[in-house]
């Protein structure tokens, strides 16, 4: 017996200890699909071994996709898919795990199981009783998201960011097109021109070339973080509220201080981001225990104490802005979160109705 059918054999045990039976199988590419009727919904859990020659992930999109409009139609129910995929130091699983929803991992030969945090991990609630297998069977669980290789969605915000930092440089400082003046955040603008819209646009301009370049690569050092913890949109709405939080408070001084000074450049939107980093590992520490929220929080200091160094060797830096920016990140975060749990707890009630009802 090998070790793949034994934890084939282990998971279908775990599963049907946990209510769900045996729907079918394809022994030619080794995927079982075990089923759980719950009230107006039908969980269905797909077991794959990866390692088969006759299995790829076009093979095991097509057998889910078979299997839901054959049995859907059936049933009468709303029917979830969750895929566990089985695979020994395997690119292509890993990398189909990281793109596709509700897709988990299990390294065999590592013994790992990995779960992204785009995942719907609260899958019929199979989540915390997956981790009780997972300790029972000597499996690590990598369940840290900022670390793990992120996708090019995930990072697109981030690229978009920094090539619009590149053009607004070099079509305002290399070129001398347009007037800076116009894009950079000061009180005789917004208050004296009507130029509101520079409570955004100071975010993408930036003095000097050193300016541009630190910027630059705080924002992809964060992203290393962000990127795997947060939706596309999230981080990309989360950078623009950051700035205009850090915008405002830097407007509100120097409108009752009467300062005639400017501001510019993205650190304080940056900040934003490092603090809504920074939120999430605070909530959600139990996905972090491998690599140890202390180290996580230790590197975030590190990118503080280096930018605040490179700011100390520049004149007029916006400190105001900074801290803004990172409070209004954190708050940004903390809003998500709100609303992706109450989100559940409706959901649940839900459930719990269905259930009540049957």
């Amino acid at each position: 017996m090998t070790e793949e059918s034994k934890t084939e054999k282990s998971l279908g045990r775990f599963l049907e200890q946990n209510r769900y039976r045996l729907l079918g199988y394809n022994a030619d590419s080794s995927i079982f699909w075990y089923i759980r009727e719950y009230g107006a919904t039908a969980y269905v859990v797909t077991i794959a071994d990866m390692q088969k020659k006759t299995m790829d992930p076009g093979v095991l999109m097509r057998s889910n996709d078979e299997i839901v409009k054959r049995i859907e139609p059936v049933l009468k129910k709303k029917m979830e898919i969750l895929t566990l995929v089985l695979a020994s130091h395997s690119e292509e699983a890993l990398k189909m795990c990281r793109e596709k929803t509700n897709y988990w991992y299990l390294d065999l030969q590592e013994q790992k199981m990995y779960l992204y945090e785009h995942q719907q991990i609260d899958f019929d609630n199979l989540a915390e009783k997956l981790d009780a297998w997972i300790v029972e069977n000597g499996i690590v669980k990598s369940v840290s998201p900022g670390m793990a290789p992120v996708s090019w969605k995930a990072m697109l915000p981030f690229h978009i960011l920094a090539v619009l930092y590149i053009l607004c440089y070099v079509f305002l400082n290399v070129l001398g097109q347009g007037n800076p003046s116009d894009w950079v955040l000061s009180s005789a603008g917004v208050f004296g021109e009507g130029h509101w819209y520079q409570i955004l646009s100071y975010t993408f301009i930036h003095g000097s070339f050193s300016h541009l370049l630190m910027n630059v690569f705080t924002l992809y050092v964060v992203a290393m973080f962000a990127a795997g913890m947060f939706k596309p949109w999230q981080t990309f709405f989360g950078y623009l509220w950051s700035g205009a939080v850090a915008g405002a408070f830097s407007l509100a001084q120097m409108y009752y201080k009467r300062l005639t000074y400017y501001t510019l450049g993205a650190s304080g939107a940056v900040y934003g981001l490092m603090g809504m980093v920074l939120f999430y590992i605070m909530s959600h520490r139990e996905k972090f225990k491998k690599i140890g929220t202390w180290q996580i929080l230790l590197f975030m200091g590190l990118i503080i104490a280096e930018t605040s160094l490179f700011a100390s060797y520049t004149d007029g830096t916006n400190h105001l802005a900074h801290v803004a920016g990172f409070l209004g990140g954190y708050v940004f975060a903390f809003v998500l979160e709100v609303i992706q749990r109450s989100k559940l707890r409706l959901a649940k009630n839900r459930k719990d109705k269905e259930t009540n009802e049957d």
